[in-house]
């Protein structure tokens, strides 16, 4: 079978764009996968992306599902710095979908991010005692989409 210029290269950028895709499904089920882990303040901000001193904080378990599960990290800061990561912008919260992120506080000073799992669910991790879990969805004070 013979391929012309053209048609190679429109399968390269398309391959391309589909890898460069932010991986939805890759996320949530790299969140899920941590449902049970306990809340640390501070977990999840070591050097690599994961548990550390034995679990997540909110932006913790946040950065470790997209690294696990769409390839690049939001870094290692908080709330903060994951809400002006050069790859999160912020949306509408009435527009909302799966794989976006949900924080409160003011634009500022957030205090608190979750990861919308599903219609009418969240991920998180929430405060001590309680471990990583999926609950209902909540009113947020900021929503943001990550590509």
């Amino acid at each position: 079978m013979k391929f012309s210029l053209t048609a190679a290269a429109f399968v390269l950028a398309a391959a391309s764009s589909t890898c460069n895709a932010f991986n939805v499904n890759g996320v949530i089920s790299a969140a899920r996968s941590q449902i049970g882990v306990p809340y640390v303040w501070g977990g999840g901000h070591g050097s690599t992306p994961g548990p550390s001193n034995g679990g997540y904080d909110c932006s913790g378990l946040v950065r470790y599902a997209i690294w696990k599960g769409a390839g690049f990290d939001l870094g290692s800061g908080n709330t903060n710095s994951q809400l002006n990561h050069k790859r999160t912008t912020i949306i509408d919260c009435s527009n909302i979908q799966t794989g976006d992120l949900l924080f409160w506080g003011k634009r500022t000073d957030v205090y608190h991010v979750a990861l919308v799992s599903a219609k009418g669910k969240l991920i998180e991790a929430s405060k001590p005692g309680v471990p990583v879990h999926e609950a209902n969805l909540r009113r947020a004070d900021i929503c943001a989409r990550v590509s």
